[in-house]
């Protein structure tokens, strides 16, 4: 069986479920639509068409829950433009009352680490949506936009910022900046001194074998930096020790904020 047949065969199954636990049902692709990226931006874009805000029965909150969930399940099979012209829309459908309603699921849904659809990539696109819209108040949107500002920085997909790091032995510090092309991976460790998950870390990274290996074998870098008021503000802290997975050819934020056994080596 072709593999878009696959996929577009998986997706239908997916989604076809979603109308029985909320209350939108799914929309019905045309049939001219027959690429999985193409019908997943249209389920996308018009996913919402049906909603009637003034509807206490589609309003309840175990309804609208359960709908953005199912929402946020499409948008990882969308293209990029279409998954950010729908969040985009649906985004501004919402009216000014549930907007702090659907801020706070975002950051249940896609930025709480223990979510299954934690995808901060998205976050911070629904994050920047909720703070343009037009009906909120200024001093909500400021809010907004001063975490969408700061969650910002360092982000997945942008160059990490230069700092001075402990250098890789220990002995000394350098630039980050100096480290580029030492390494297919960096990754970098911001650590507390008081804190004995960092200690916890530090050591399975310099002790274990497995993480040895790596170092050893030149896959890995492994450089830390003491957390400081100067280091959260260019790198947001979210987890202490808090972990970025960088690029070693180009220092690119590959992932941030992850434990040792969610970092992924492989490209």
């Amino acid at each position: 069986m072709p593999m878009n047949l696959k996929i577009l065969i998986m997706i239908s199954s997916l989604l076809a479920g979603f109308h029985a636990y909320g209350q939108l049902p799914l929309p019905q692709v045309p049939a001219t639509l027959t690429r999985p990226a193409d019908r997943a931006d249209y389920i996308a874009a018009h996913f919402y068409d049906e909603m009637n805000w003034n509807d206490t029965v589609m309003t309840v909150s175990e309804n609208i829950t359960q709908d953005w969930a199912n929402f946020l399940s499409v948008l990882p099979h969308c293209s990029p433009d279409g998954r950010d012209s729908a969040i985009v829309s649906m985004v501004r459908s919402i009216p000014e009352t549930f907007v702090p309603v659907y801020a706070d699921m975002a950051d249940g849904y896609l930025f709480a680490t223990d979510s299954e659809l934690c995808d901060e990539e998205t976050y911070l696109r629904v994050l920047r949506a909720l703070s343009a819209h037009p009906a909120v108040s200024e001093a909500y949107k400021s809010g907004l936009k001063s975490r969408y500002e700061y969650l910002s920085r360092c982000a997945p997909g942008t160059a990490a910022t230069d700092i001075t790091v402990e250098s890789p032995d220990g002995l000394s510090t350098c630039k980050l900046e100096s480290l580029k092309g030492r390494s297919p991976n960096i990754l970098l460790v911001f650590y507390d001194p008081d804190c004995e998950d960092c200690h916890a870390v530090l050591e399975e990274l310099s002790a274990g074998s497995y993480w040895k290996s790596l170092v050893d074998s030149g896959q890995l870098m492994v450089v830390r930096a003491e957390i400081t008021d100067e280091i959260d503000a260019l790198y947001p802290i979210l987890t202490v020790p808090s972990l970025y997975h960088l690029s070693g050819t180009s220092l690119e934020v590959l992932s941030r904020n992850i434990t040792l056994q969610e970092l992924n080596l492989i490209p």
